[in-house]
């Protein structure tokens, strides 16, 4: 199974937690540059398929940013329709945008219902007005519940919700709150919980160093409440922050976790293949719209960097991603990627993680317990050094 990640790197308004490769657009909605840049995303998808002999093992299609929804319908249906050039649209078990509540009117939802869009990512963040004015976000408590009706009235059922919790001066009961208010909606099978974090070179943190945000973390008090909350309701922890009612989980995603191949298209995306001769490669495409589009117009795959992954990389990438989900490391795995020396170590290291109920041993595979997941990447550090 393989899937395609397509980036659209546009936002009417950059937050202030945000790293991601994103051009704050000031809330203009700059038509000819949107028209240029699918123009320049539906050459890369031509580029990339090209050196492709097998189309049949693709599944899945998410389209993520950025905020995707701003550059309009008429700008995804040509990136859809160039994709189904390739990848005939009833391949797809799942085809996912993200979105931002303030761009899903009812005639949005219409059309993108109508091209074939079978799973929405809100990023809905809180349904608290403090929370979301210390986040910097556009959207109100009142947009966020519009949204969702919108979305229920077309008949989708299967919506993600994006929510963001460990926020500075915004307590539990406000986050508990925020969950409440969105499973009102049956339309919401999936929910994200992500930790804020304070990512250098973002204005969040330059406000928490200079002080002028207070910044005290509650990240595990209010992760055991969103956990307790959430499976109390039917949603199963899949993921240290994804929950969904069974069946409802992100198939997309689950190929990063399960270090399945993936494409990456457009501005700084990603991507993971694996060649004839089973070596392992990951790209990550030019950072600059303006070096895109000169290195697709020489008709060159516009790639920054890329690397091939030793068997100890690989070890690492394994136990990283395994010990995510609920799923785990499968010992056998393990054992075929290191020596005997090496696996010993791995599984003398295990066992005192287990002693200490940070992981649990469930038929030859390693699962990581609530409390392993809270020190994750402790565990990743110790398990492969």
């Amino acid at each position: 199974m393989k899937g395609i990640y397509i980036h659209i790197p546009f936002c009417s308004k950059k937050c202030i937690y945000c790293d991601f490769t994103v051009f704050d657009t000031n809330n203009r909605f700059l038509e000819e540059l949107f028209k240029e840049y699918t123009d320049l995303v539906c050459v890369d998808i031509d580029l990339r398929f090209q050196e492709i002999l097998n189309n049949k093992d693709f599944k899945t299609l998410y389209i993520g940013g950025g905020t995707p929804s701003f550059i309009g319908v008429e700008n995804l249906l040509r990136i859809l329709d160039k994709i189904f050039l390739y990848v005939p649209f009833s391949q797809f078990e799942e085809i996912t945008i993200e979105a931002n509540p303030e761009d899903i009117s009812l005639d949005f939802v219409k059309r993108i219902r109508e091209m074939g869009i079978s799973r929405i990512s809100l990023g809905i963040q809180s349904m608290s007005e403090k929370a979301l004015e210390k986040l910097s976000r556009r959207n109100t408590p009142q947009i966020n519940r519009t949204a969702l009706e919108n979305l229920a009235k077309v008949g989708f059922d299967n919506i993600n919700v994006d929510l963001i919790f460990d926020i500075p001066q915004v307590p539990l009961e406000d986050v508990i709150n925020s969950l409440d208010v969105v499973l009102q909606y049956d339309v919401v099978k999936h929910v994200s919980a992500y930790g804020l974090t304070v990512e250098e070179f973002t204005p969040l943190k330059l406000f928490v160093d200079r002080g002028i945000i207070k910044y005290d973390s509650y990240f595990e008090e209010q992760f055991i409440a969103i956990h307790e909350y959430l499976t109390s309701r039917g949603f199963r922890h899949y993921e240290i922050s994804n929950y969904a009612i069974p069946g409802y989980e992100s198939k997309h995603n689950l190929l990063y976790w399960r270090r399945q191949e993936y494409l990456g298209i457009g501005v700084s995306a990603c991507g993971f293949v694996r060649r004839e001769d089973s070596s392992e490669k990951r790209y990550q495409n030019v950072l600059s719209i303006n070096t895109y589009r000169d290195m697709l117009f020489r008709g060159e795959l516009p790639v920054r960097y890329e690397e091939f992954l030793t068997r100890n990389e690989a070890f690492d990438e394994l136990v990283m991603l395994g010990l995510r989900t609920s799923e785990g490391i499968d010992l056998d795995q393990v054992r075929s990627f290191v020596d005997d020396e090496r696996y010993n170590i791995f599984l003398a290291k295990a066992n005192n993680f287990i002693s200490q109920r940070f992981l649990e041993l469930c038929d030859r595979k390693l699962i990581p317990t609530l409390k392993g997941w809270i020190i994750h990447n402790s565990l990743v550090f110790e398990l492969t050094s």
